[in-house]
């Protein structure tokens, strides 16, 4: 365990001097009755270097981490896992959370101690991926037991950054916040130690986004909900990503773009929820809700399996014998590279709610952006109480892109010489409407003025019905680097 002499302050012009001679303080102990210092630091001497070459530190450092005398049981193993903490954007209201960048394998145990070490394999830190030298990193410790496979237990934290490594070995103690015992100063320390520096670039290559194929196992057999929710616009989870209502499928095929996820793409967390009714033989029903979070970066680790944990406050008890709700299991990931610039779509109607069918009406649709600009209108379909119109194409961009409202509205035409009638209209997103084939491709149609002359009616103007969408491939977009190789890249 370190312990913190004092520090004093000086800068290179008072080392030009001369002979320099400072006081160690530490803060700790100033005002003791009869405290003047810890001790005395002197410079001899100060050779001037006419040429310094900078040594190369590559594209990344494999480093070396070993926990000394941690306060753990000396039977369970231990990990530690590298959290990457992004500096603050000054004014910005979308700020990128704390991601996962690696989770150790189990240490090897050093010596036979009460309070025991560990070693652990090295691991590289590239600069590419952790964001440059500026960002935090925080070491999180954990013991765990491979026996009865208990919950981790957190041993301690320490955080450092890239320039902190470059210094010589970080040493620092590990601490636990929630440890709150009389006399408590830390559960061990954590050495970190640069082996190399990589000179050649990592094969990791960009992406947009990630096909998954998952799996879902352990679960009680019954039809339940599974959706994963992510929060673009920077406060909450509020918009949903993938979702599949009422199945029985254990499963999933999907592709998830890193720009649904956030602002960190596939290093923010995203909530992956998993939801069903369980009746017992006094024919109770009983909801039973479970989730997790974790990034797309998180996917790609070594055996990556996760637990839906209940998330209930009026059922927070699991199923008699259970100890999660299941467990998802991802079985395949792999790269994509495609930009999606727009997207072409193809809409019909039915049950429209037009007064005036004697006229020969001809409906027709109008796209509005979220500032109410007109973006697309529709060819005047014939009389027709079921029109299908052509198909058209809607630009991510001129939207505001894919989690901003959008605007369709349905009107019918009666004739030059007549005003045209105000069928109804729909809010949605583009992200919505990328689901919808696959989930529910049919909405309804409101009209706030026809609803307020019959407030007790469960009244809509007709159904909107997505017949088709089609992704629009561009040649450039947002990207991130991502931690798969180059052989599992598909463009």
């Amino acid at each position: 365990m370190n312990t913190k002499i004092g520090q004093f302050t000086t800068s290179l012009r008072e080392w030009m001097l001369g002979p320099y001679v400072h006081a160690i303080v530490n803060p700790s102990k100033v005002g003791r009755v009869g405290y003047e210092s810890s001790g005395a630091w002197k410079m001899d001497d100060l050779t001037p270097l006419m040429e310094y070459e900078q040594p190369s530190i590559g594209h990344g450092m494999e480093i070396k981490c070993v926990g000394n005398k941690l306060d753990c049981i000396m039977s369970k193993d231990t990990f530690y896992e590298v959290w990457v903490i992004p500096p603050k954007i000054p004014g910005m209201k979308k700020q990128t959370t704390s991601w996962l960048y690696y989770r150790s394998g189990f240490g090897d145990k050093i010596g036979n101690d009460v309070k025991p070490t560990y070693s652990w394999k090295p691991t590289t830190l590239w600069y590419g991926i952790l964001g440059g030298f500026e960002v935090g990193i925080k070491i999180k410790v954990f013991s765990y037991d491979r026996i009865d496979k208990s919950n981790r237990s957190l041993v301690g934290c320490c955080s450092f950054t890239p320039y902190e490594l470059l210094m010589g070995p970080f040493l620092s103690p590990l601490i636990d916040k929630h440890k709150k015992l009389p006399g408590y100063k830390s559960s061990g320390g954590f050495e970190v130690k640069i082996n190399s520096f990589h000179q050649n670039p990592p094969t990791y290559q960009p992406a947009t986004g990630y096909q998954l194929r998952i799996r879902i196992a352990d679960t009680e057999r019954v039809k339940g909900k599974f959706h994963i929710l992510s929060r673009p616009l920077g406060q909450e989870y509020k918009s949903t990503i993938f979702k599949h209502r009422e199945t029985e499928e254990v499963t999933y095929k999907m592709y998830i773009p890193f720009e649904s996820c956030g602002v960190g793409g596939p290093f923010e967390k995203l909530v992956w929820k998993y939801e069903y009714q369980h009746t017992n033989l006094l024919q109770k029903t009983t909801t039973y809700k479970g989730e997790f979070k974790t990034s797309l970066y998180e996917l790609t680790f070594d055996d990556p399996t996760f637990y839906f944990i209940a998330k209930n406050p009026e059922f927070p008890n699991l199923p008699i014998g259970r100890k999660h709700l299941g467990k998802l299991i991802i079985e395949e990931v792999t790269a994509i590279h495609k930009n999606i610039e727009a997207y072409k779509v193809t809409f019909n109607a039915s049950n429209l709610d037009i007064t005036d069918w004697y006229s020969t009406p001809a409906p027709y649709i109008i796209v509005k952006n979220s500032l109410g600009a007109v973006h697309y209108t529709s060819e005047i379909h014939g009389y027709s109480q079921t029109p299908n119109w052509a198909p058209f194409v809607i630009p991510i961009q001129s939207v505001g892109g894919m989690d901003t409202d959008i605007t369709i509205e349905c009107w019918t035409s009666h004739g030059e010489r007549n005003p045209p009638e105000f069928v109804g209209y729909r809010k949605i997103t583009l992200r919505k409407l990328a689901q919808a084939l696959h989930n529910k491709p049919s909405f309804l149609l409101y009209n706030d003025a026809a609803q307020a002359r019959r407030p007790q009616d469960n009244y809509n103007a007709g159904t909107l019905s997505l017949l088709a969408i089609e992704e629009l491939i561009g040649g450039m977009g947002p990207e991130w680097n991502q931690p798969l190789p180059l052989e599992k890249i598909k463009v």
